[in-house]
């Protein structure tokens, strides 16, 4: 079954994510766009969207997944907290950060089950942010692409690579072509030391 495409407008983004947070619900992923690219999110917790999510991108279950929040105190539930956290955001108020965190008792025991950090951002887009606000639970968040491909910055882009793909995602939010952005920034923090696995 072909996945529905829903044209994102600005003047209705509560109500597109109102739709796409139905489908996460019931399982499904959703391909949308984000701070950088166009990415999936699906429930953490669901581990047949989780399954989804890695069978779409042909991903090798031995790389982990990241996570968005909706707020700090959603990232403290699932990451060990460390002050520079906020230090680091509030010093780079245009950039875009992943945090590298020892893995947090919330987090399900299935989910990234080989490491004992997890990766975890607050985006800053509108739309994820609307999403977040209307589920009671974090996202996989992985770039739109099969694995091994490039990011995607358009729909048209997607949808020619997912013509490879083996299994579709349920929902696609068309955020029309997408300013060529660099991936987020991933920081670890190590024994109070800040140490930049991508800058």
């Amino acid at each position: 079954m072909k996945p529905v495409i829903i044209k994102l407008n600005p003047n209705s983004i509560k109500l597109t994510a109102g739709k796409a947070a139905e489908i996460l619900k019931l399982g499904g992923i959703v391909v949308h766009p984000t701070d950088t690219c166009y990415g999936i999110a699906a429930n953490v917790f669901d581990q047949a969207a989780v399954e989804k999510t890695y069978a779409f991108k042909g991903r090798d279950y031995n790389k982990p997944l990241n996570i968005i929040v909706r707020d700090f105190e959603q990232m403290k539930k699932y990451g060990r907290w460390h002050p520079l956290i906020e230090e680091i955001i509030r010093q780079n108020p245009q950039k875009m950060f992943s945090f590298v965190l020892s893995r947090g008792k919330a987090v399900p025991p299935r989910f990234n089950p080989d490491y004992k950090t997890i990766g975890i951002q607050v985006p800053k887009f509108d739309f994820s942010l609307s999403l977040l606000n209307l589920v009671d639970f974090p996202l996989i968040a992985t770039s739109a692409n099969l694995s091994g491909m490039k990011n995607n910055y358009s729909l048209a882009s997607f949808l020619k690579q997912m013509k490879k793909a083996e299994v579709l995602p349920d929902l696609i939010i068309d955020g029309g072509r997408l300013p060529f952005r660099k991936p987020s920034a991933v920081v670890e923090i190590r024994d109070g030391k800040i140490i930049y696995l991508r800058k």
